[in-house]
């Protein structure tokens, strides 16, 4: 039989999905997902081979919840540890002797957000560890120049998938249907800005250069600015007036929206403009390459999976080529080369990012790593 045991937070969407897509299949018998949080179950479910067993407290009773719960449990085959921290990574040594194998994943702020010393604390651990992965090239850059070589050696790229492509993928409501739905006009190009509610989503750089573009080309637009979450009152206010004065007409969506809705609006818009200063590859960028629509990302941003993958999109490197940019595209559109490359995506990030897929990746590394 076999049996994993999960270090991690199940109330994560994250650890929920991965247990959902990965382990909870015939793949494993038995998920056992030891939480140092007291799980939401009235909000969510798990499937019926998988429990959780509570290591609540401070370090000492974390250490000590964690060594009863395996003497309990008998052998498992592998112990994974998401979301790395130095309790957990503690932890999984007093107790690796109870498991065949370790694997330990950094999901990205544990390893980008983090300062040398917390990391460098982590090593002794790590070396115990029998694979490490990461999400990302960048990720994987970061940690070759934390790590020793001896410790590169385990580390492998191995991401997340992104759910709401499927329902993107599938997508089976006609453009005119969704744009009717929504409330828009059939003549109007729906530019979507931004995927939260954050100023790291530099929306005020972004509206100010829309108002400098002419009137005769902001009458073909509607603006949509998805901001459901981390947003405050005050930002949506400094938002709005913004926007108040700029000419659009416009929509800011603050409600939760679940996979379908999503799926929705990515479908039902034209351009996706990205202009973060940092991003880890976010499941919204690719949500809306694989709707098929034209991403507008800054230069700053390097994406090696989609350069290595062919992905079209239009890059600009300042916010005044973005205005040209938006100009050129309300002004001339897309060639017919353009158009099949975008529609071309839709495959390329499915295959590249579904979970359909993707999962395929993390069955095949637990059985590398139990070789």
């Amino acid at each position: 039989m076999k049996k994993i045991a999960v270090l991690g937070d199940p109330n994560s969407i994250w650890i929920q999905t991965y247990v959902k897509e990965v382990l909870s299949s015939s793949y494993f018998d038995e998920v056992v997902i030891f939480s140092d949080r007291i799980f939401n179950s009235d909000e969510k479910q798990y499937p019926q081979n998988v429990r959780i067993r509570y290591c609540l407290g401070n370090k000492v009773s974390y250490i000590c919840s964690l060594l009863t719960g395996f003497l309990s449990e008998g052998k498992f085959e592998y112990i994974h540890i998401h979301y790395i921290n130095l309790r957990k990574l503690l932890g999984a040594s007093l107790v690796k002797w109870r498991s065949r194998h370790t694997i330990a994943t950094f999901w990205g702020s544990d390893l980008l957000g983090k300062g040398s010393g917390e990391l460098k604390s982590f090593t002794k651990y790590l070396h115990k560890i029998d694979c490490v992965t990461v999400g990302s090239k960048d990720m994987s850059e970061y940690f070759k120049n934390v790590y020793s070589e001896e410790l590169t050696k385990k580390m492998k790229v191995v991401r997340f998938g992104v759910s709401g492509l499927e329902p993107i993928y599938n997508m089976t409501i006609p453009y005119e249907k969704l744009r009717d739905k929504w409330g828009i006009a059939p003549n109007k190009y729906v530019i979507t800005v931004g995927y939260n509610g954050s100023k790291r989503q530099n929306h005020a750089n972004v509206i100010e250069q829309l108002k400098m573009i002419p009137s005769d080309l902001t009458e073909k637009c509607f603006l949509i600015f998805p901001m459901t979450y981390g947003v405050s009152g005050d930002y949506i206010d400094e938002i709005k007036k913004l926007l108040s004065s700029s000419g659009y007409k416009y929509r800011i969506l603050t409600d939760f929206m679940d996979y379908d809705t999503v799926a929705e609006l990515c479908c039902l818009s034209d351009v996706f403009i990205h202009a973060q200063d940092t991003d880890a590859f976010s499941a919204s960028v690719q949500e809306y390459l694989c709707a098929g629509k034209l991403l507008m990302n800054p230069n700053w941003i390097i994406y090696d999976e989609l350069k290595n993958n062919n992905v079209y999109y239009w890059e600009y490197e300042s916010y005044t080529e973005l205005k040209q940019l938006i100009i050129h595209y309300l002004s001339d559109g897309l060639s017919k080369d353009e158009k099949a490359k975008i529609q071309a995506n839709r495959e390329k990030m499915y295959r590249m990012s579904s979970w359909q897929y993707i999962k395929n990746d993390w069955q095949a590394l637990y059985d590398e790593t139990g070789m």
